[in-house]
């Protein structure tokens, strides 16, 4: 993948199958699998997503314990 006006452009045998498990939550709120599934999405949804965070999203919400 390449970088063009701020959006990757995917090649044609991009593939991320067999990259390791690295769990990323990208700036759309979704969490991808590694760093390379969130730039394919963003190649095929033709947005900007970056990387938020390391891990897992937040699902949003409060914690709380009740009594």
């Amino acid at each position: 993948m390449i970088l063009r006006g701020g959006f990757y452009v995917a090649e044609s045998h991009v593939n991320c199958t067999g990259q390791p498990v690295k769990p990323v939550c990208g700036s759309n709120g979704n969490t991808y699998n590694n760093d390379c599934e969130l730039r394919l999405a963003s190649c095929k949804k033709q947005r900007k997503i970056e990387v938020a965070k390391l891990g897992v999203c937040d699902e949003g919400g409060f914690m709380c314990s009740c009594m």
